[in-house]
């Protein structure tokens, strides 16, 4: 690229991926002023899941919830965090939040499975001095979603629900890592699309519903809804890669409608 004296290379907040370093280098500039990445930690709540490491019961199954938080973050360009697993209940997670809030910029916890659990994190999230600024938002129902801050850190409570999971870090985690690099505009972006077949909810409340996406030879971006098939052996995640949002005074959505789509990994 040709470089113009006078020229802005780049803004403010934007991330300094190879072809900027490239960019800045060519111009010669020895120094920039830049922001570090956010130091992240991850906890994982639940007795009915446990660590990759552990052997597991009948009733139990394998951690997976901490490992997907994990990924998308490596996905994003970040160092992959050490995941911590602790039970429902467990009294060390009081002292846990305590020490990773205090060393951390941004905690992710996946919460527990038990009737409550969700409140009980936030309760002791509350009880090492985290002000919560919002709490129980739910996306779908049963999948919670709450948030707070502790001097600069801040804390992001997503529901155990893969699905729910996903929403939260497209969405929310998202945008507090945008926020707290500087990226500006901060949080997914939206484009519009075209819903390929119906859809109806029997709630009147705002949806994000993971749907396919497909672009045809016209250019146009098709939305496809993708049903739960308990007879399949395909995980129905692996049939969903944007989100989509449900406006709720869209009741139901008929085939064509226009909807706002945002990438579950950007």
């Amino acid at each position: 690229m040709a470089l113009k004296r006078g020229a802005a290379l780049t803004r403010p907040g934007c991330r300094l991926t190879s072809d900027k370093l490239r960019e800045i280098i060519d111009a010669g500039l020895a120094l920039v002023e830049v922001v570090r990445r956010p130091k992240i930690r991850v906890i994982a709540v639940g007795n009915v899941s446990q660590p990759q490491r552990d052997s597991v019961r009948w009733e139990q199954v394998r951690s997976s919830n901490g490992v997907m938080i994990a990924a998308m973050l490596q996905k994003w360009g970040y160092e992959p965090p050490a995941v911590t697993h602790v039970a429902d209940g467990e009294s060390l997670l009081e002292n846990l939040l305590d020490d990773s809030m205090r060393k951390a910029d941004l905690v992710i916890i996946s919460s527990g499975t038990l009737n409550g659990a969700h409140d009980a994190l936030l309760t002791s999230a509350q009880g090492v001095g985290v002000k919560l600024i919002f709490r129980g938002i739910e996306h779908t129902p049963g999948s919670s979603i709450s948030f707070g801050t502790k001097g600069s850190s801040a804390l992001m409570v997503l529901p155990e629900s893969s699905g729910g999971i996903l929403v939260g870090m497209a969405l929310h985690v998202r945008y507090v890592l945008d926020c707290l690099e500087g990226q500006l505009p901060a949080g997914p972006v939206w484009s519009p699309g075209v819903l390929a077949s119906g859809i109806e909810f029997p709630s009147d409340m705002v949806r994000f519903v993971l749907m396919r996406l497909y672009v045809n030879e016209a250019g146009m971006t098709r939305l496809f809804p993708a049903p739960d098939n308990p007879d399949s052996d395909i995980d129905p995640l692996a049939l969903r890669d944007v989100i989509a949002w449900i406006p709720s005074d869209e009741k139901p959505m008929p085939s064509g409608s226009i909807l706002y789509w945002t990438d579950l990994i950007q």
